[in-house]
């Protein structure tokens, strides 16, 4: 589409589809969250509203003159028929958001995470077909840690998956989701030298890359997972035990920001701490270190 090479992410419920994209984001890739997309496309000021309300009653709207998606959720994951409704509502407005987000963008690499990419139109548009799977009972504890739901609710969704088995037959780039965030990153950065790298994909615009220009001795690199355990010791400096911060901790943050590092004469003394939110990229957290 327009010279984007898309990538299309996509695999059953919490099985880590959104750690993937942020970590697509992170080297360099523009993502969406069809999700996201679909949620802004419910909006009482978005043309999904009305159209949802009609179908499914008003007593839907919260309090805050919203539509309640926890209502809508349980309706339409207990009868197929009203979730295919829903879906004839909500698909067609999705694909437009997210056509004209990739026509926007100045990234050569397009990632659109969507849990149900095959059964959309959007999988015409990918290139690369991304599969994120994951064991039943990790997808089972991930649901519990990170969504409130009674064990009833978790079994629905669960039951109204399609299968991961055919995902992972029609799927290019097969990303395993059931370890560490270490394995799951090394993984994807394989997946991504393969699929981008190789293929002489350049993603010149990612604001984060290594600066090749010097002034003195001073250097800007875009910081890597392999770069976390330099970032966690760099953030404990002057600090108490108690408070320091583990490797572990910095992949984590890896999957909602990224980091630049100020380094002299391979010494680190500074950092910057980017988050990505609602499209828009900034500076959340600068540090620079204090030499003898």
């Amino acid at each position: 589409m327009n010279g984007k090479f898309i990538i299309g992410i996509t695999g059953n419920i919490a099985t880590g589809k959104s750690v993937v994209r942020k970590m697509l984001e992170n080297l360099g890739a523009f993502t969406i969250d069809a999700d996201l997309v679909t949620h802004s496309a419910m909006e009482s000021s978005a043309p999904g509203f009305k159209a949802i309300t009609n179908e499914f009653g008003h007593d839907l709207i919260d309090e805050n003159g919203e539509i309640d998606r926890k209502k809508l959720a349980e309706i339409v994951f207990n009868d197929s028929e009203k979730l295919e409704l829903l879906e004839t509502i909500i698909h067609p407005l999705v694909r437009k958001a997210v056509k004209y987000l990739i026509e926007r963008s100045t990234k050569k690499v397009i990632a659109i995470e969507a849990i149900k990419l095959f059964e959309s139109p959007l999988v015409e548009q990918c290139n690369s077909i991304w599969v994120v799977s994951s064991e039943l009972d990790s997808q089972r504890e991930r649901i519990a840690s990170n969504r409130e739901m009674t064990d009833e609710e978790v079994n629905v969704r669960l039951a109204n998956q399609s299968s991961q088995d055919e995902k992972i037959l029609n799927g290019d780039i097969i990303i395993k989701n059931d370890k560490s965030l270490v394995d799951t990153w090394k993984q994807v950065l394989a997946a991504w030298t393969l699929t981008v790298v190789n293929r002489n994909i350049i993603v010149k615009e990612h604001p984060r890359e290594l600066i090749e220009e010097k002034k003195d001795d001073l250097q800007v690199v875009s910081a890597m997972p392999k770069h976390a355990g330099y970032i966690a010791r760099f953030l404990n400096v002057g600090k108490p035990e108690e408070e320091w911060v583990e490797s572990i901790e910095i992949l984590e943050r890896f999957g909602d920001r990224a980091y630049s590092l100020l380094i002299d004469n391979e010494e680190v003394i500074g950092l910057i701490g980017w988050q990505v939110e609602d499209l828009v990229t900034q500076a959340d957290r600068i540090n620079f270190g204090l030499r003898e």
